[in-house]
């Protein structure tokens, strides 16, 4: 790819003569820093030595995530219907996950979406209460409904809040596509 874009040019247009000059500026300062460095070994691995430190020190207290889960208002009840599964029966448990949201005195409103993405799954969507007007948090609300919906026995069913910054429910927080057109 660099050969397709770097060609060697023996008359250089503007745009060029420009980035050149101001690279060949550069060269002095990048010789007297590197002479300087070269000069403080000791210097430089102490320094290295503090920002590994540091980095292991962020990295195993700072959360994980882009983005830690928040409050949204929202609970969303997921179940998992063994495989070939009837909309039938799946409509069964999934109107008992949806009877155990509507039950919490937070909650505003619910509906579930039955057989989707197939027959064997559901999911329930419930607004709860505007956090100002009550006394727990959604995440306390999830850990009482965990502990509820696990006694559902005709499938798996658990509670869950939505992902931060409107991500897909199933998405990492952060995700790269490095792409080429390169054959």
């Amino acid at each position: 790819m660099c050969s397709r874009l770097l060609k060697h040019r023996p008359h250089p247009n503007v745009f060029d003569r420009i980035v050149e000059g101001g690279l060949n500026g550069l060269k002095p300062v990048y010789l007297r820093t590197l002479r300087g460095v070269l000069k403080a070994r000791w210097l430089v691995a102490v320094a290295a030595a503090g920002l590994a430190g540091a980095s292991g020190y962020f990295l195993l207290t700072l959360p994980s995530e882009l983005a830690p889960p928040e409050d949204r208002g929202m609970v969303i009840g997921i179940l998992v219907m063994p495989e070939g599964s009837t909309v039938e029966l799946t409509t069964i448990y999934a109107h008992q996950m949806q009877n155990m949201i509507v039950a919490m005195p937070e909650a505003m409103y619910a509906f579930a979406m039955i057989g989707q993405p197939v027959p064997s799954m559901a999911s329930t969507y419930a607004g709860v209460v505007d956090w100002a007007d009550r006394d727990r948090s959604v995440h306390e609300m999830i850990a009482e409904l965990r502990g509820k919906m696990f006694e559902i026995r005709g499938g798996l069913a658990f509670p869950n809040i939505p992902p931060p910054m409107d991500q897909d429910t199933n998405a990492r927080p952060l995700d790269f596509v490095v792409q080429t057109n390169a054959g």
